[in-house]
């Protein structure tokens, strides 16, 4: 079975929200990473969707025109944003906007949103969840921060993410769903769940924020027979192997930020 891996769509930085009917302009921007080859059959998006539930629409007409039998996708950090007052507004709260994703039911059965559970397609499991950074890894300051200090000032989840708590919280929620997927044989999440060098581009190897961008995570990789551990978060390309687990990263990211990603095909053997 051949699988394209691509995450980080931030489909309405491409996309109007407000409109729907754009097939030639979405196809447009996804030819560079999409294969629309007969014989891969599946399409896997590890996470930030969009910041408009609405816009799934958008996924299910992807599958449409790239003839994807199934797209299996996690939610990222920036699905949980309320991003302007009509947004919060709508839902009150993440939490409300997060269950308004989980509710979501493609008439085709196409396009399924993943949380903590696993779904079987012609013998292959595929399991994922949102995931969430834990800060374990950051990297103290010259100014003696400590990990929540730095994310209060630093990351904009702190004020985009209303109603779950802070980064203890929503990690703890959302990575306490990992150990019910890993027992499939392509795992996904959004956020990488380990601090490997092999993880980030060049200029952040070291940057003092890595911390939120995995999460201690290496142990859930280590019990897992996943042949694939697929992730976005930290935008770019990355591949990578662990414990006989290969993690990979195929992020489509901001418009400004394409120059490392690629179309990806991974393969793996049915049954």
């Amino acid at each position: 079975m051949k699988i394209s891996v691509l995450s980080d769509l931030h489909l309405d930085f491409y996309v109007n929200p407000n409109k729907l009917k754009i097939q030639g302009q979405l196809k447009m921007e996804l030819d560079d990473y999409l294969d629309d080859s007969e014989d891969v059959e599946v399409l896997i998006i590890a996470g930030d969707l969009t910041h408009y539930n609405h816009q799934i629409k958008l996924i299910e007409l992807m599958a449409e025109m790239y003839n994807y039998q199934r797209v299996f996708c996690v939610l990222g950090n920036h699905d949980f944003y309320l991003v302007s007052q009509s947004q919060r507004n709508k839902y009150k709260s993440s939490i409300n906007r997060e269950r308004a994703w989980y509710d979501y039911s493609d008439p085709k059965g196409i396009v399924h949103i993943l949380n903590g559970d696993i779904i079987e397609y012609r013998g292959v499991s595929f399991g994922g969840c949102a995931s969430f950074y834990d800060g374990v890894y950051t990297r103290s300051s010259m100014y003696g921060e400590t990990a929540l200090q730095k994310w209060n000032r630093c990351m904009n989840d702190s004020s985009l993410i209303k109603g779950m708590g802070d980064l203890y919280d929503i990690s703890e929620v959302q990575n306490n769903k990992i150990p019910k997927i890993l027992k499939a044989d392509i795992v996904i999440t959004h956020v990488c769940p380990v601090a490997s060098s092999m993880a980030f581009q060049d200029q952040y190897k070291s940057a003092d924020t890595n911390g939120f961008y995995c999460f201690d995570g290496a142990h859930f990789v280590e019990e897992t027979n996943a042949k694939y551990w697929v992730y976005g978060h930290s935008h770019g390309h990355h591949e990578f192997e662990i414990y006989d687990t290969k993690l990979i990263m195929n992020a489509m990211g901001y418009p400004n930020e394409h120059t490392s990603v690629k179309k990806t095909i991974i393969e793996i053997e049915e049954p």
